[in-house]
């Protein structure tokens, strides 16, 4: 009976999530879910850009890749994934969010872990941010941060 369930709660996430790497060549549209873990990526997959109702991004160890790269994933976000509600940035060399973030109306939750990005101040509906390894921004926002 338990692998039963096992694998019934394996075949439904399978639909619902879906990591990305340099060699993904189709993506079901219906990913809500994705991680994109791939130092190898050198542009933006293009199966990301037919994708719409994704609802949480992460992007990981990305240290080899460009800046100019995560920026392009960070807009491909905001301007296809108009109802994401969670974003991750792990070992990012961003600096500054790039502007089309900033209309996403549903972005709850930001995480950066060893990404020290400028301008987390203008996401207004940010419920959760959660800042690791990263000095300077967590002195600024806990001194800034208070309790609801």
């Amino acid at each position: 009976m338990h692998d039963l369930a096992h694998d019934l709660a394996l075949d439904a996430s399978q639909k619902e999530c879906k990591t990305v790497n340099s060699e993904t060549e189709m993506v079901d549209e219906n990913v809500r879910r994705l991680l994109l873990c791939d130092e190898k990526l050198v542009e933006v997959p293009r199966v990301l850009e037919e994708m719409k109702s994704v609802r949480t991004v992460i992007i990981q160890d990305v240290s080899k890749r460009s800046k100019i790269v995560d920026k392009s994933l960070i807009n491909l976000c905001a301007s296809n994934f108009k109802y994401l509600r969670a974003l991750e940035l792990r070992n990012s060399p961003v600096t500054a969010l790039p502007n089309s973030i900033y209309t996403l109306k549903h972005l709850r939750d930001l995480e950066l872990a060893q990404s020290p990005v400028e301008g987390i101040d203008r996401l207004t509906n940010l419920r959760e941010l959660a800042i690791h390894k990263c000095p300077q921004l967590s002195k600024r926002y806990r001194q800034n941060g208070g309790e609801d």
